[in-house]
């Protein structure tokens, strides 16, 4: 929360950058207990590797999508 006011509110582009590490360090703290959760309830060295596996291929892939995603109603500037 503190981050989103602060890139929200901050002039300085260093105290905004800030800002968006606190939000990008808040959004990212549930991905380790996924892995564990993750780890902790398969059975076998190979499925548990391979489930590690897909789980951060799937993530990457989700963060490319994210990326190129557009909405019609913000054409033309894509803000």
């Amino acid at each position: 929360m503190i981050g989103i006011l602060v890139l929200g509110y901050a002039i300085p582009n260093g105290a905004r950058y800030f800002g968006a590490m606190l939000v990008v360090a808040g959004a990212y703290a549930n991905i380790p207990f996924c892995m564990t959760y993750l780890a902790n309830n398969i059975v076998g060295q190979w499925k548990r590797a391979f489930a590690s596996a897909v789980f951060v291929a799937c993530s990457g892939m989700g963060g490319i999508i994210g990326t190129l995603t557009f909405r019609t109603q913000d054409k033309p500037d894509y803000k």
